[in-house]
């Protein structure tokens, strides 16, 4: 399985709080659209500042009702997740910001979400938040495989999710 490393709190917010644009200055590789992703929490927080800006506009952007469902209800409660997977997710789309606003290109299913704001809009759906972030694990720029071992513990772990959601819905 790939993975993707986001910067916390955007891993977060895509694993708890409906992020469903990941954003960055490259297009994703055409072999990953339709499938299932992990998503990684990177290994350190994005500077001090910086961080609690980053996530008051988490906050901004995330359903009121959705932030209050979560676990997560400031700054400190990020740590827990780094350098850990936190949910699996599928790439929908890949969507180019160039042109998204002059009519330059179709419209694309992200064009009105408030998480598009990169180069590149990698939409998400089917995002899964698995039980228990898995890890410590490394890792790297760009999609990169994740270990075995740590792939294996995820697809226990969105076996377990899968089936608490069934006996919910059942």
């Amino acid at each position: 399985m790939k993975a993707i490393t986001v910067q916390q709190p955007w891993a977060a917010a895509i694993a708890y709080l409906g992020k469903d644009v990941e954003n960055r200055d490259w297009p994703c590789p055409k072999a990953l659209i339709g499938q299932d992703v992990a998503i990684h929490a990177s290994a350190r927080l994005i500077s001090g500042v910086d961080l609690r800006l980053a996530w008051g506009t988490v906050a901004q952007l995330a359903e009121r009702s959705v932030l209050e469902r979560s676990h997560l209800k400031d700054v400190a409660d990020l740590q827990h997740g780094c350098g850990r997977v936190l949910a699996v997710a599928t790439i929908a789309g890949c969507y180019p910001a160039e042109g998204r606003y002059n009519g330059g290109r179709a419209p694309s299913p992200i064009d009105q979400s408030p998480w598009f704001f990169g180069d590149y809009g990698f939409h998400l759906t089917n995002v899964r938040a698995l039980p228990t972030a898995i890890g410590p694990v490394k890792g790297s720029l760009g999609f990169w495989t994740l270990p075995a071992d740590v792939e294996s513990r995820v697809r226990y772990w969105l076996g377990v999710a899968e089936g608490a959601r069934a006996v919910d819905h059942g």
